[in-house]
Order: structure tokens, then C-alpha cells, then sequence
């Protein structure tokens, strides 16, 4: 069915032409007049055109970056935060998160939520550039995994999610992680707990069987990520790390189960100097960035080789190792290296000199 709302049945399909998606993103930029209406075949062509512009932006970043070329990797940066395709295709991404369609819905149903997302996707393409906006969000409690007490997670408004998914394709060419890292997956392989399963069983079947695996989890590591570090070594506008990254300018709402929770809160008594909220698209980007320095700067982790997901650290040691008999002392480096990132010279050294 021809509709003549839809840019695509119009010039393509009624004409037998061709659909140009930068004809119409260049429309609509010049214009500020967003069509109120695409058909599904011109929605996922303008999709997947947005998408394959983002990515070869990005590559471009990459390509830069490796090659050592950290001011022209900076200015490809800027350049990427500033598209309009970048900025579409993270509201597509968020809005299909927003108004997911369910299999069990009608066709009808399904269309009517497509609309939807579309319609709100080019109403909200002015604003998600804005990214010195405070973002707005909301708190709450899940239970953690292990039943051991609950996890404070936060929950953003959609074009804030996009913004973020903005910042995190402009910042993940410059992230410097350690070699032991195993959260973000690198060259599409495995990631997480599986990648450490691995990676874990390769380094036993070289060591032999005479080692030992020490796990610790880090206490409130996402709550103690110091603001002033992050607002002088992502390569952002402080502005922008205020009100998009930390929680130091964000517009949180708690709820009633939360209103305790953020009165007895360190950060709180600390001032609202620590911090990064979970839940945020960039979080896991940014908690494995400061991660990756306290790795590089704490020599403890130069003895053995090291597993770490997330705020899960594991090292592989030989069963007689000094190590085994003070394991508070490993406790104590990563505490210490991490509560100190304000005020020390070497975490995040590498970082900054590429960004």
C-alpha cells in the first residue's frame, strides 16, 4: 500500500526510483520538518544506512587512534559526537528499547508501536545532540545474583539512554583496557564469565595443576570512581561528564526505597565526589577504563596473571605464594587504588596522553 505521507512510497515506489536516505536526513536538518510517517521498508533502510555511517565513523576513530594520530583521532571525535546519522542511530536503538514490539502482539499492535517509534525518533533528533543536558533518570533496588543484598540501579530516559550510546561509540576507540580484562568483548569473541572460563582453562593448562584461583568481588567499585578523575581523563567536556557520565549533575528521582539508601550514602557524606550510576550505557566502558589503570598501577597484580569482569578480580596463583597468606593485602591495594584515583599521577596516565 502507497501512502503518501511516507517519503520512501512517495519518490521511490510511486516513481519507481530510487530511496536516498542522505537526500532526506539533509531535509530534514535544513528543513526541521521530520516526516510524520515512514513505511517499514524505508524505516530499515534508513536504519541500517545510519548504522553502517556510525560504525565507519568510529572505524575511523580506531583507525586514527592505532596509528598514533591522538590530535586528528580527537578531531574525527568531535566530528563523530556532531552527526546527525550517530545521533539517529542511537535514538533508533534506544526507541526500539523503549517500545519493544512482542511477539505476541497483533499486526496492528506491532505497527502502531512502530509509528510510534518513529515518530518520537525525528521529534527528539534536535535534542540528542545536546549532550551538556542533565540527564534524567530514576533509582531503584534488584536483588543481586548471589542474594547477598540488593544492587542500586538506575534507570534513564530514553533520549538520555541515546545520548549515552552517542558518548560510548566516541569514547571505546580510546579505551586503553589491560590485557586481563575480560568484560567488553574484543574482535566479536567471547566475553564476561565465559571469556574468564577460557582464558582461565589456557593459562592452567600451561601452569600445570599446582595453582590455586583467588576471586574477589569489589565492594561499591561503581560508587567509588572519583568525578574529578573522570572529568579530566575521558577527553570530554567537563559538562558533559557532569551531567551524562557521573552522577555529580544528574537529575535523579529515587523512589521510596531508595530515599534511605541516599541519605546514609559515602558518597553523599563524601560530597557527591564518587560515582557513576549502573544501569547507564556507558557505565561498564567507563568502570573497565578505570579499571584497566588501577590494573597497570598496583604492582600486586604484576606477580600473577590476572582475571578481571566487571568489578570481579581472580588471580591465578602457585599454591605456595606469599599471597595466599595475606589475601586482605590485595583487598587493601585495590581499595586504596581506587578510592586515591583523585589524587594520584599514575592511573589513567596512557589514557589521557591518547585522548
Amino acid at each position: 500500500m502507497i501512502s503518501p505521507a511516507c517519503p520512501h512510497c512517495r519518490e521511490v515506489v510511486a516513481v519507481d526510483g530510487e530511496f536516498d536516505a542522505e537526500g532526506l536526513l539533509q531535509s530534514i536538518s535544513h528543513s526541521r520538518a521530520a516526516p510524520t510517517y515512514l513505511c517499514g521498508p524505508a524505516e530499515r533502510a534508513l536504519r541500517q544506512w545510519c548504522r553502517q555511517s556510525a560504525r565507519a565513523s568510529a572505524a575511523t576513530i580506531q583507525r586514527l587512534h592505532d596509528a598514533g594520530h591522538f590530535k586528528h583521532a580527537r578531531r574525527a571525535r568531535n566530528s563523530h559526537l556532531a552527526k546527525t546519522t550517530v545521533h539517529l542511530d542511537a535514538l533508533f536503538t534506544a526507541a526500539r528499547r523503549r517500545w519493544p514490539t512482542q511477539q505476541h502482539m497483533s499486526d496492528r499492535k506491532r505497527e502502531m508501536v512502530r509509528r510510534k517509534r518513529v515518530q518520537s525518533v525525528f521529534e527528539k533528533l534536535p535534542q540528542v545532540g545536546k549532550l551538556t543536558r542533565s540527564a534524567q533518570a530514576q533509582q531503584f533496588l534488584i536483588d543481586k545474583d548471589n542474594g547477598r543484598g540488593k544492587r542500586p540501579v538506575t534507570s534513564f530516559h530514553w533520549v538520555d539512554r541515546a545520548r549515552q550510546l552517542v558518548l560510548r561509540s566516541a569514547l571505546t576507540p580510546f579505551a586503553n583496557l589491560h590485557q586481563g580484562q575480560f568484560m567488553l568483548a574484543r574482535d566479536r569473541s567471547r566475553r564476561g564469565p565465559a571469556a574468564v572460563r577460557e582464558a582461565l582453562l589456557a593459562a592452567l593448562a600451561k601452569r600445570g595443576a599446582a595453582c590455586q584461583f583467588l576471586h574477589f568481588d569489589v565492594e561499591n567499585f561503581f560508587g567509588s570512581i572519583s568525578h574529578g578523575w573522570l572529568e579530566r581523563c575521558l577527553g570530554l567536556d567537563p559538562a558533559v561528564t557532569m551531567r551524562q557520565v557521573h552522577l555529580g549533575r544528574m537529575t535523579i528521582v529515587p523512589t521510596g526505597e531508595m530515599a534511605t539508601v541516599h541519605a546514609t550514602h559515602e558518597a553523599i557524606r563524601e560530597g557527591g565526589q564518587w560515582g557513576i550510576p549502573q544501569g547507564s550505557a556507558l557505565s561498564c566502558l567507563i568502570a573497565e577504563q578505570v579499571m584497566a589503570d588501577i590494573l597497570r598501577s598496583a604492582a600486586v597484580f604484576e606477580e600473577c596473571p590476572v582475571f578481571v569482569w566487571s568489578d570481579n578480580v581472580g588471580m591465578l596463583v602457585p599454591l605456595i605464594c606469599p599471597l595466599l597468606s595475606g589475601p586482605k593485602l590485595m583487598i587493601f591495594w585495590i581499595t586504596k587504588e581506587i578510592m586515591n584515583a583523585e589524587q594520584e599521577a599514575s592511573p589513567g596516565r596512557d589514557y589521557r596522553e591518547a585522548a
